[in-house]
């Protein structure tokens, strides 16, 4: 399926987590309440290609990181109108697509998940396969961006998940040379 004017919107419940961060996609942000406008445009996916957005998550137990050179922290601001999250929910995901040949005034389809506090592994090593690809390309990305929360220590542990999977697909063989 292709779609156009994509969209998705992550909210958190601070009842389950003191800070989060997006890796990647931060020049892509749209206001809240454009969300639910079907005439803002948004982002195209097309046939064959996935979109994936990682959030690096602080518990309510856990400590907000204090690095040298990271961008000052910003409490946000509070979230006008009713929050729809759940109160047993961690995370609530809405997505809003278009099909590619809808008008800017036809009406998107909205598909909404959420996951519990429970979802969360206890051990990074038991996620699936593509997750642990996922986070791979991203603490590597973030090496090569110079990031402040880049750990060089872990590019042994990248190299093994990346090795582990070059032989599934082409794109992933791919990385893995130029990984190499």
């Amino acid at each position: 399926h292709v779609a156009k004017d994509m969209k998705i919107q992550v909210e958190f419940n601070s009842a389950h987590g003191r800070a989060y961060r997006l890796l990647g996609y931060e020049n892509r942000a749209i206001d809240d309440n454009d969300f639910r406008n079907d005439v803002v445009d948004a982002g195209e996916v097309g046939a064959g290609h996935r979109v994936t957005a990682l959030y690096e998550l602080v518990l309510t137990d856990g400590e907000i990181p204090d690095l040298r050179d990271a961008p000052p922290i910003d409490s946000g601001e509070p979230v006008e109108g009713e929050r729809e999250i759940g109160e047993g929910e961690l995370v609530r995901i809405k997505i809003r697509y278009k099909d590619v040949d809808a008008t800017a005034t036809d009406p998107a389809y909205e598909f909404v998940r959420a996951l519990a506090p429970g979802a969360i592994l206890e051990d990074a090593n038991d996620a699936d396969q593509d997750l642990l690809w996922a986070a791979a390309i991203a603490s590597f990305a973030e090496i090569l961006k110079d990031s402040p929360y880049a750990d060089r220590d872990e590019l042994d542990r990248i190299q093994a998940i990346i090795s582990a999977q070059a032989e599934r697909d082409a794109d992933r063989a791919e990385f893995s040379g130029l990984f190499e």
